[in-house]
């Protein structure tokens, strides 16, 4: 837990103490123990404390329990230098307490002290704490390096496709021509040139090599074992902007 307190003292052979200051918590005015190991970057300052040079020392601090008592892990002076996951524990504390302020209205809660106002601040606005929400599509797009326009469109192919059960991929582009489902994925559907090294022909309702690979991966799908290969596509979009030949 963090918190917040004033050096009360500190010792030429490397170690002090800390008073905690916070009214709401478990360690206040108590003294906590710390070594100059765990807090060396701040041992100048330490120094000019003990020889009077310094008045008033305060850090912010977080503790654990040692053989003698709770012991300092680690000191920081401003607040813009606490990792974000201290941060988090005290916004989250003055949240509950301000949710039950609000339901217990006659109760007056303190300000917190000027240091942690600009702590909560900075947490309400630092867009680390916000867990952005990663949809099937952007995990698509960053598995197998596709648009995201694509990556949305096999996204809900996928979904839509997974109830029917289909075995082979042959059934998959048969469903999608006979119901006319180009609409729905104009950017991965499409005519597909196929080859069987004797002729050539255009093939309605097929996938470019990328997209088919991952729709048999993704719904297990097979193909009927032909020798045939595909060695173009048109999508149906790309089909729909083509200009029409006026002769």
């Amino acid at each position: 837990m963090l918190e917040f307190g004033k050096v009360v003292k500190y010792f030429d052979n490397g170690f002090g103490f800390i008073k905690c200051i916070q009214t709401d918590s478990a360690l206040c005015n108590k003294e906590v123990f710390f070594h100059i190991k765990a807090v060396k970057k701040f041992e100048s300052k330490l120094v000019e404390f003990s020889n009077g040079s310094t008045e008033d020392l305060y850090f912010w601090f977080t503790s654990k329990d040692g053989k003698k008592g709770k012991e300092v892990v680690e000191f920081w002076s401003e607040a813009e230098n606490i990792p974000l996951e201290h941060t988090l524990t005290i916004v989250e504390k003055y949240a509950a307490t301000l949710i039950k302020s609000d339901k217990m209205p006659a109760k007056v809660v303190s300000a917190p002290p000027s240091a942690l106002k600009r702590i909560i601040e900075r947490t309400l606005v630092q867009p680390a704490f916000v867990a952005k929400k990663v949809t099937n599509a952007e995990r698509l797009s960053a598995r197998h390096s596709l648009s995201l326009v694509k990556s949305e469109e096999l996204s809900r192919l996928l979904i839509d496709m997974a109830e029917k059960n289909f075995r082979l991929s042959s059934e998959l582009s048969k469903y999608i021509t006979s119901n006319k489902l180009g609409h729905k994925y104009p950017n991965i559907a499409g005519i597909v040139t196929m080859t069987d090294e004797e002729k050539e022909w255009d093939f309605d309702g097929g996938f470019p090599k990328e997209i088919y690979r991952i729709i048999c991966q993704e719904l297990s799908l097979t193909d009927k074992g032909t020798s045939a290969r595909a060695i173009g596509f048109t999508s149906y979009q790309d089909q729909k902007n083509e200009p029409d030949i006026i002769l």
